[in-house]
């Protein structure tokens, strides 16, 4: 699925399905730079230092991405759950905005 925020395009994955293609365990968003090709290995680790529940990493065009995974299995997520990791997602995507493109 597609979503953005604050002018910022990012994907929302539905992830770690059964057999059937149901209960989906996972939730994974997904937020790139595919222009900041530049942007270096030791900038990158320095975010993942500095945070606790986004990463980034280089994807296979070698852009730089943010990412976090929230875990939705063993009876689902809480409402106020899932609001509160979006409301992280979103400060952590604005945050990555402001630092890759400073």
């Amino acid at each position: 699925m597609k979503s953005a925020y604050d002018n910022m395009p990012f994907l929302i994955a539905l992830m770690t399905f059964n057999e059937h293609l149901a209960d989906c365990k996972t939730v994974q968003f997904y937020f790139g730079f595919n222009d900041r090709k530049g942007f270096s290995l030791e900038e990158l680790n320095e975010w993942n230092r500095t945070r606790r529940f986004v990463r980034v990493y280089r994807d296979e065009q070698s852009g730089p991405v943010l990412v976090i995974n929230v875990d939705t299995d063993k009876g689902g997520l809480p409402q106020a759950m899932f609001d509160e990791n979006l409301d992280v997602w979103l400060n952590q995507m604005r945050q990555y905005r402001r630092y890759i493109t400073e």
